[in-house]
């Protein structure tokens, strides 16, 4: 009998792994997705946390194709997210109507399901499981991108994994990050101007998906938009949800993003329109980026 996402989401939560602070190596959550992905090809690709290449080799990021070998692939689409959530606030004081289940036993009360990481991220892989076989029919190569330090705020893993990917001659036609948000497309990267296709802009418009509101905080969709700038965020949860005590997703919304997804990637799959960007400079884009911040830190203190 095949687990539904709820079951699986359970297994995910059950495992706990944070990067920032964290001493425990994320080797049972990567041994999980090989046994998911079990079949696929694998990619293991070191952390740089430490300035030790052997404590380094125990937080792995992950590249997977589903249905096809990691090389020499055009047209891809890359399902990414990250293995990491931020550690469970404990001790934590809780109002009266609060359920304060966030942690690694995961919970439900009604359509909720509670616990550590259900919607920073592992809602997204627990979808991105269910359909699997789906996945492997496709007729374009389809990977999964999964960093471990996401949390951490330096983005390594997705800078790798696109170092890796230039190397292997990987070339995504688009990258679906699976970060909550509310099963809408967003498009904004946290300052990197959009730089969609009409191409994809008009598959998602097709497929009756809403666009995310402007103006929302850093994901790893900055580093992966400067390799493939049709990448998009668009995953199950509320953002607000994010990093809180309570966090929780709904059952409901996650047992239907499954289908909102295939959809998204069969119809992604069948077009076959060239794919025209923008000439942006992203580095002159990165600099201003990184001063604006400054400034904002010079005001906050």
């Amino acid at each position: 009998m095949e687990k539904d996402v709820k079951e699986i989401l359970r297994e995910l939560v059950a495992i706990p792994y944070w990067f920032v602070g964290q001493s425990v190596p994320n080797k049972q959550l990567v041994d999980y997705f090989k046994e998911a992905f079990k079949g696929c090809d694998f990619a293991e690709i070191p952390s740089r946390m430490t300035n030790d290449p052997a404590e380094n080799a125990k937080y792995n990021n992950l590249v997977i194709g589903l249905n096809c070998k990691l090389e020499n692939l055009e047209r891809a689409i890359v399902l990414a997210g990250h293995m990491d959530t931020v550690p469970p606030f404990k001790p934590y004081e809780a109002g009266e109507d609060e359920i304060t289940f966030a942690d690694t036993t995961m919970k439900q009360d009604g359509d909720k399901l509670y616990g550590r990481g259900t919607v920073d991220m592992r809602g997204f892989f627990a979808s991105v499981i269910t359909k699997l076989d789906e996945l492997k029919k496709m007729n374009v190569p389809v990977l999964m991108s999964i960093t471990c330090d996401e949390e951490a705020f330096k983005m390594d893993g997705a800078k790798d994994i696109m170092k890796f990917f230039k190397e292997k001659n990987i070339k995504p036609q688009t990258i679906i990050l699976g970060e909550p948000r509310s099963s809408t497309v967003s498009t904004s990267h946290s300052g990197f101007p959009d730089n969609q296709s009409d191409r994809l802009m008009g598959i998602v418009k097709r497929q009756g998906l809403e666009l995310f509101p402007k103006g929302v905080g850093a994901t790893e969709a900055r580093v992966y938009s400067e390799y493939c700038p049709d990448t998009i965020v668009f995953g199950p949860g509320e953002r607000n949800m994010c990093h809180t005590p309570n966090e929780h997703i709904s059952l409901d919304e996650l047992t239907k993003f499954g289908d909102k997804l295939m959809g998204l990637v069969n119809e992604i799959e069948k077009n076959k329109e060239p794919i025209v960007f923008k000439t942006i400079d992203y580095a002159a884009i990165a600099e201003k980026y990184k001063k604006q911040k400054q400034e904002e830190d010079i005001q906050e203190r």
